[in-house]
């Protein structure tokens, strides 16, 4: 038994327990024990946690699943993708979104006609509130020549979507810039095709009769930052590579490691809020460490954004209350990854661009239509002999590389005769044609030099040709340094021109890429 003192203490620490429990039950009640600050709030101490909303931020998920009309196409991890995104951002103890301003649509809702709605709801909202956009499904080029995001009842014939059944790139544009939100995160994981399994040792597994998409194209995404104030874009991989997925697994690779991000994991705190920067750079580090780690294979997630676009928190950190806007100072010292930073002005010109060729239905050939190596059939590219079109050559696209370092083929062995036919946009510069045509279509056809060079040097990696993969590393950020270049773009791809044919004495393999840079 213990003193007088202690039973004193004890019996004063009960009365004080009573006491302050009475006074909780009356502040925190009203009427016949209504509570104040709802159900889940009874006691007045936690209304702090109460307070630890994301108010200003509005979401919408997408997570396709399944198409009606054609099951090959069904991914279920995307599904499991937007139900992981949805779980996280309602999470009042992670990033604070109320749950009526999150809206999901998946598998039978996620139709395109739904997808419109829902992206023309977001114009509701007000220039200080944050959209946090995801779609986790297939893209795909249409019988119009436009890019299109996937619906569960689009359909597809012959490789290409039918117009109109699912989103096309005109309209996402459209919809986008109706949305007065100035902090805006659009996330695209839309080339879920690489399916994967734990023991495959960096194989993948062989669906030859599954049609497979494409990633939303780079002037797409340049594009959409034009589409309003404060866009920035994240993409689940590179033009020419795939998002995995390992078999039955919950989600897909990026999904799960955005998830893991914004749920803090490996993310600095910025005045309570999670920055969409360092969202990225854990993202790509993570996402390209795991699949190099498990599978000895390429995924780099990219981020596309406008030149000194300012610091956006796109969430709560851990559920902690936020402690004022974010400033350059809580700017990331260095920005890893793949970033492609554009211009205003650039932006403006894609946008413009992208808008008009939709309505007159000729992207393929200004567009870099066949971005994705892995998929459709090789694009037919036209060539300008003075005034003359000449189209039917097969463009170099898919089949530039093979996937083993294999004999090159016939036709793209330098003969002169084929010179100029193999990229998809190249074009001669005829004396009579308009200058602006022929600056679009080079920066088109430098583009597809980038993604054939990251191509070659995936597959050098691949074939464990480590020296043959740092010389193509060095060409390919040679060419994407030339691409944002303005004064000094012509040097850059001479020098990336001399380190090819230098290249091309170790190994001939290379020349097909030397003779596609040689027409910019």
């Amino acid at each position: 038994m213990g003193s007088p003192a202690s039973f004193v203490l004890t019996t004063l620490a009960v009365i004080y327990s009573v006491w302050i429990q009475t006074i909780c039950d009356k502040l925190c009640t009203k009427g016949a024990g209504e509570p104040v600050y709802g159900a889940n709030y009874r006691h007045f101490l936690n209304f702090r946690e109460a307070s630890m909303i994301f108010k200003q931020g509005y979401a919408l998920v997408i997570g396709v699943g399944s198409y009606q009309h054609d099951p090959r196409l069904n991914v279920p991890s995307t599904v499991g993708d937007a139900n992981a995104v949805v779980e996280v951002l309602r999470d009042p103890s992670r990033c604070g979104y109320l749950r009526e301003q999150v809206t999901t649509l998946t598998e039978v809702n996620a139709t395109r006609e739904k997808i419109i709605g829902a992206l023309n709801s977001l114009a509701a909202t007000k220039p200080e509130n944050t959209v946090f956009i995801f779609y986790s499904g297939h893209g795909y080029y249409g019988d119009d020549n436009a890019f299109y995001l996937t619906a569960h009842d689009t359909e597809i014939e012959n490789g290409k979507v039918i117009k109109r059944s699912g989103v096309r790139q005109d309209e996402l544009l459209t919809y986008i810039k109706a949305i007065p939100a100035r902090r805006m995160l659009l996330v695209f994981n839309a080339c879920n095709v690489g399916e994967l399994t734990p023991t495959s040792l960096g194989t993948e597994s062989k669906h030859d009769d599954r049609p497979t998409g494409q990633n939303l194209p780079d002037e797409v995404a340049g594009a959409l930052l034009s589409a309003g104030e404060g866009r920035i874009i994240v993409t689940a991989c590179r033009a020419t590579q795939r998002s995995y997925f390992v078999q039955n697994a919950p989600t897909t690779l990026f999904a799960q490691r955005l998830v893991d991000g914004l749920k803090g994991d490996g993310i600095r705190r910025r005045k309570g809020a999670i920055a969409v920067f360092d969202l990225y750079n854990y993202v790509y580090d993570t996402v390209s460490s795991d699949t190099r780690r498990m599978f000895d294979i390429i995924q780099e997630p990219e981020l596309t954004v406008i030149k000194a676009v300012g610091i956006m928190g796109i969430a709560l950190y851990q559920g902690q209350s936020l402690e004022g806007d974010l400033q350059d100072t809580d700017r990331p010292a260095s920005l890893g990854g793949v970033v492609r930073d554009l211009n205003e002005e650039q932006s403006r010109e894609l946008f413009q661009k992208v808008v008009t060729l939709s309505s007159e239905s000729v992207g393929r050939d200004m567009i870099s239509a066949n971005r994705d190596y892995y998929a459709g059939p090789l694009a037919k590219a036209n060539t300008v002999k003075g005034n003359q079109v000449v189209a039917g050559h097969d463009a170099a696209g898919k089949d530039m590389f093979k996937t083993s370092w294999g004999t090159r083929p016939d036709s793209m062995a330098g003969n002169e005769s084929t010179k100029g036919q193999h990229a998809t946009e190249s074009v001669s510069r005829s004396p009579n044609s308009q200058r602006t045509y022929f600056e679009v279509t080079n920066d088109v056809t430098l583009r597809k030099a980038v993604d054939e060079a990251r191509d070659a040097q995936h597959q050098a990696h691949e074939a464990k040709l480590g020296s043959i993969e740092r010389s193509l590393r060095d060409v390919a950020e040679t060419l994407e340094d030339a691409l944002q270049a303005s004064t000094k773009r012509q040097q850059l791809i001479e020098r990336a021109q001399r380190n090819l044919e230098e290249l091309a004495q170790e190994d001939s393999r290379v020349q097909p890429l030397s003779e596609l840079i040689r027409q910019i």
